[in-house]
This record gives C-alpha cells, sequence and structure tokens, in this order.
C-alpha cells in the first residue's frame, strides 16, 4: 500500500507539472496592437467624390450605437479594455466627452442617414466572439471592429467639403482614427466599354492628363501603415 500511495502521488505531481505550461500559456499576454497613425492619413485631392466619413475609437472605450446615437458603455468596460484605456491617459469623463463631441460633429455632415455601424452585416456579439477567438489563436491583440462607424454622405460631396469635419474628429483624443472614403472603383480598364475603346485606354492616356496617386497608396508601404508590396516587388 505504501507503494501505491507513492505512486499515485508521484503521477498527480507529473499533472500537476505537465499543466503548469498550459495554464501559463493561456495567461500570457497579448502582442500589442499598434494603433492606426491619424497623423499620416493622406489628404485627397481636390475634387474627389467621397461617400462616406468613417470613425474608429480607441480600443477599450467600447463605444456602442443605441438608439439615441453613439454611446460610451462605461458600465461594461471588461478590466482589459480598461487597461487600454489607461495606457492612453484617457479617463471615462474624457472618453465621454469625445463621443458626445463626435456625435454633435457627424450630425452636421452633409448625410444621407444617421451614424451606423461599418461592419453591421454581423451583429455586436458576433464581432466580440470572432476577436476573442482571433486573439486566442495568433497572440495578438485585435481591432474590436464594433468600434468602427460611418455616415453615408450626400451623392456628390467632395473631399474638400468634409476636410474640417475629418480634422475636427481626428482631433479628439478617443478617435483612433477618422476619414473619409471615395466610392469604390472598378479594378479593370475600360469596364463596361466595347473592346475598341478598351484597346484606346489600355494604349494611352487620354486628356485630360490622369494625375499621380502614388502619395495616397499607404497600403503599399511596409507594415503596419501597408502591406509592403514596394518590397514583394523586388523579390518577386
Amino acid at each position: 500500500m505504501p507503494f501505491v500511495s507513492r505512486l499515485t502521488q508521484t503521477l498527480v505531481g507529473l499533472l500537476l507539472c505537465s499543466a503548469v505550461p498550459a495554464v501559463a500559456s493561456a495567461a500570457a499576454p497579448l502582442q500589442p496592437r499598434l494603433a492606426a497613425d491619424k497623423r499620416a492619413t493622406p489628404s485627397l485631392p481636390e475634387g474627389t467624390r467621397v461617400e462616406r466619413v468613417v470613425v474608429k475609437f480607441h480600443e477599450g472605450s467600447r463605444v456602442r450605437l443605441r438608439a439615441s446615437g453613439l454611446r460610451s458603455l462605461a458600465s461594461e468596460r471588461t478590466l482589459a479594455e480598461r487597461e487600454l484605456l489607461g495606457a492612453r491617459r484617457l479617463t471615462e469623463a474624457r472618453v465621454g466627452d469625445d463621443v458626445s463631441a463626435a456625435q454633435a460633429l457627424l450630425e452636421r455632415a452633409p448625410r444621407t442617414s444617421a451614424p451606423r455601424r461599418l461592419f453591421a452585416a454581423d451583429p455586436e456579439a458576433t464581432l466580440e466572439a470572432n476577436k476573442t477567438s482571433g486573439e486566442a489563436r495568433s497572440g495578438r491583440q485585435l481591432a474590436d471592429l464594433n468600434l468602427y462607424f460611418e455616415v453615408p454622405l450626400v451623392p456628390g460631396t467632395s473631399a474638400e467639403q468634409v476636410t474640417e469635419l475629418v480634422a475636427a474628429l481626428n482631433a479628439l483624443d478617443s478617435v483612433e482614427t477618422a476619414y473619409a472614403q471615395p466610392p469604390a472603383e472598378p479594378a479593370m480598364v475600360g469596364f463596361g466599354m466595347d473592346a475598341a475603346l478598351r484597346t484606346l485606354l489600355a494604349a494611352a492616356d487620354l486628356p485630360p492628363a490622369t494625375p499621380l496617386y502614388d502619395s495616397a497608396q499607404g497600403y503599399l508601404n511596409a507594415a503596419p501603415g501597408g502591406i509592403d508590396a514596394r518590397f514583394a516587388w523586388g523579390v518577386a
């Protein structure tokens, strides 16, 4: 019996030791997410048509869209969210004031509807679950997609008409980034045109000359701002 008792104790000890790395791994801190640098947001050329203004609040602010508009749900913040705000020195009062200011600014935009969730295809709970699952798998902090909102603009609105609005939103401490978004364009030359015209357009540009948009193609740069396409071109 003493031998059986010692054997049992040994097995239990081994099981406990093997469980320690798993617990430690589960509790390991996530690799911090790099916030967008709103100072580096490129300005759109004058006359560029834009279809919406997008605003994203800082992680941890727990801004949500409710019946009365944008609201900071301070009572629902998790400990991790409060720590994220603390790291940015954002107080509960500051976040609340910034959300109210953002709501007022967006209401003055030349808009067709009230602010709405940018990723509205999925419920808030689904996006939160996806974020939790993604962080557990990657070990990295991921963006809370529930913090993105948009305001659809009146058709024909140009970039310069909302420049001051975007700048005012970006001036708020609780806003990670805000920008005006142009409508999507077909990713091909001569979309919807006959073969002869497509051939002509592919051979030469037609007057007036198409301006260069290189400065607005930040996605070509290295991470975190882009996908480092310029480097890839050199090694392909």
